[in-house]
């Protein structure tokens, strides 16, 4: 008669039999391997140093822990991949971004958020997208730069250098006007950078009569390139005595259409024309075309809705 093998006793570990193709008789068990044991699982890497191990992410608390950061900072694309990062499960992505989402909509209903606070309570001249509510009656005479240094279409050299190292010229953008010949008007004619300045002093390009056959050959776009982003201050370019007396035609090297307002224009209309367009600088006109003002990013910026209406930042010290 077959002896019969004795069946083994269970353990508190879990074991797997391996049986045989040509054998009933069950072989030695294995011990088998918790998944938290192995290498490349995320709760390994999570295991403390007395060998205790993380629990379980709940699918309940990266949604619940997001919204207090987004309801504060309201951050919702970079916040939603820093929890995704953090669970290391992309499953939570959708969840996540809709309750992120929802925080910051609820958020902007009642009160700004942190970093606009921030920004409020040390008067960074910081543009918003959208003007103060109670700015309807400003204009653009009330809000642009005065006086405005602007420059001929055919101006000496030396005038060129003495309006870019004054103090009080320190807008980067030259309205260019001319003067006609029946009346004192001095209508606008374009718009040239202080970079473009600086670039066509660089190259001498100037002659003592204005013969732009010269200047086209002197000068190639190249040359604006290789300056850009930092152009030499104006100190270190040198003009000679003689040098200051030539003639500089900017009319081949302005923006022959930049943009204009009427000074009667409201603050809201320049606002949008700045965030629409990106612009830096805006010509104001009067009904001749004659250069009453400037409005740069930061004439607009220090306007603020304050407790007691609107209010201007001193931007002395920024």
């Amino acid at each position: 008669m077959a002896s019969i093998t004795p069946w083994p006793q269970p353990s508190s570990t879990p074991q797997r039999r391996v049986w045989s193709a040509f054998s009933t008789t069950p072989q030695a068990p294995t011990t088998q391997r918790p998944l938290a044991s192995s290498p490349w699982s995320t709760s390994s890497w999570l295991a403390g140093p007395m060998g205790s191990r993380c629990p379980p992410v709940s699918s309940s608390r990266p949604c619940s822990s997001g919204p207090p950061g987004g309801g504060i900072v309201r951050m919702t694309l970079s916040l939603t991949v820093i929890m995704m990062e953090a669970t290391s499960n992309v499953t939570y992505g959708f969840p996540i971004m809709l309750v992120l989402m929802t925080a910051k909509i609820v958020g902007d209903v009642f009160i700004e958020g942190l970093y606009d606070m921030h920004i409020q309570l040390q008067s960074v001249p910081f543009l918003h997208w959208e003007a103060p509510v109670t700015s309807h009656s400003l204009t653009a005479r009330e809000v642009m730069s005065t006086p405005v240094t602007c420059l001929r279409r055919r101006e000496k050299v030396g005038v060129i250098v003495d309006v870019l190292s004054s103090t009080t010229s320190n807008h980067n953008g030259f309205p260019v006007v001319e003067y006609t010949d029946d009346t004192q008007l001095a209508r606008l004619q374009g718009l040239i950078l202080r970079s473009q300045l600086i670039v066509l002093l660089k190259h001498k390009v100037f002659v003592e009569r204005s013969n732009m056959g010269l200047v086209r050959r002197r000068l190639r776009l190249k040359d604006f390139r290789d300056a850009y982003p930092r152009f030499p201050p104006i100190q270190s370019i040198h003009v000679s005595q003689d040098e200051r007396e030539c003639t500089m035609d900017l009319s081949e090297f302005m923006n022959p259409s930049p943009y204009t307002v009427p000074q009667e224009a409201s603050l809201p209309r320049v606002f949008k024309l700045f965030r629409a367009l990106g612009l830096r600088h805006l010509v104001v006109v009067d009904n001749h075309n004659q250069v009453v003002g400037l409005v740069t990013r930061k004439d607009l910026a220090r306007y603020r809705l304050g407790k007691g209406g609107l209010e201007e930042l001193s931007l002395a010290q920024t």
